[in-house]
C-alpha cells in the first residue's frame, strides 16, 4: 500500500505486509502502531485541525500590532494662547515663533505672537543651531503642567524656519 500523504514523524511501512497485518508504523522508532486505517485517518484528522488552529492564532496575534488613525478628541493647540487658557499635560505640540529670552540654563521664554510661555530646551535640543531673540523657529514637545506651577513646553526638537 502506498502512502499518499508524507507528515514528519510518520513513516511509510517498512515491510511490504504491513498491509495485510493491519499494522501501520506510527514512527519508525517507536514502539506505538496504528491499527488500522480509519487510525491514520483519525490521526491525520487531529494534525490537520492542529495546524489550523495553530494558523488562526498566528493570524490573531499579527492583528494586535493594528492601531486607529481616525479622527479622534485629543486636545490639539494651533498657539500659546490655547496653551494657556486650557493646558492639558503631555499633549504634543508644534509652535512657530521665537525664543525671545534665556531665564536659566534650559529654560527660555517662547513667543508665538498670541502670547509667551516658558519651554525647557536642553544643550543637545539645540543640535548646534545658533538662535537669538530675532531667530524665527519651529519647536515640537509636551505640555508640561503641574498644579503648582504655570505651564511650560519641554521641547524634544527646535529647528529654524528658513
Amino acid at each position: 500500500m502506498a502512502w499518499p500523504l508524507s507528515f514528519p514523524g510518520i513513516s511509510a511501512p517498512t515491510d511490504g505486509n504491513a498491509h495485510q497485518t493491519g499494522e501501520y508504523p506510527l514512527n519508525p522508532n517507536s514502539s506505538q502502531r496504528l491499527d488500522s486505517p480509519a487510525k491514520e485517518k483519525e490521526m491525520l484528522k487531529k494534525i490537520a485541525t492542529t495546524l489550523i488552529v495553530a494558523s488562526g492564532i498566528l493570524c490573531a496575534a499579527g492583528t494586535a500590532n493594528a492601531q486607529y488613525v481616525g479622527p479622534s478628541q485629543a486636545t490639539s493647540y494651533k498657539n500659546v494662547a490655547e496653551i494657556l487658557k486650557n493646558p492639558v499635560d503631555d499633549v504634543r505640540v508644534t509652535l512657530r515663533g521665537k525664543v525671545i529670552s534665556r531665564l536659566s540654563d534650559d529654560m527660555y521664554q517662547f513667543t508665538d505672537g498670541t502670547g509667551t510661555i516658558s519651554v525647557e530646551i536642553d544643550e543637545e535640543d539645540f543640535a548646534g543651531q545658533r538662535i537669538d531673540a530675532n531667530t524665527q523657529v519651529e519647536i515640537w514637545g509636551k505640555v508640561d503642567k503641574d498644579l503648582m506651577r504655570a505651564p511650560e513646553i519641554d521641547v524634544k526638537r527646535i529647528t529654524i524656519i528658513r
